[in-house]
């Protein structure tokens, strides 16, 4: 997944070398996993599961 902003004053770090942000998605069965893959990767992991509603 590619996610590219162009927002007013919004200076993202996590660019990579073609100026997007990148996530890698895991999806299951009532659940997905959002973890960014580019710029600064987080030490401590930085994933977030959304659970359905």
């Amino acid at each position: 997944m590619v996610l590219r902003y162009d927002c007013d004053g919004m200076e993202p770090v996590a660019l990579n070398e073609d100026g997007a942000i990148t996530y890698q998605l895991v999806y299951y069965r009532d659940y997905f996993i959002v973890t960014p893959t580019s710029g600064p990767v987080c030490i401590e992991g930085c994933s977030y599961k959304y659970l359905r509603d």
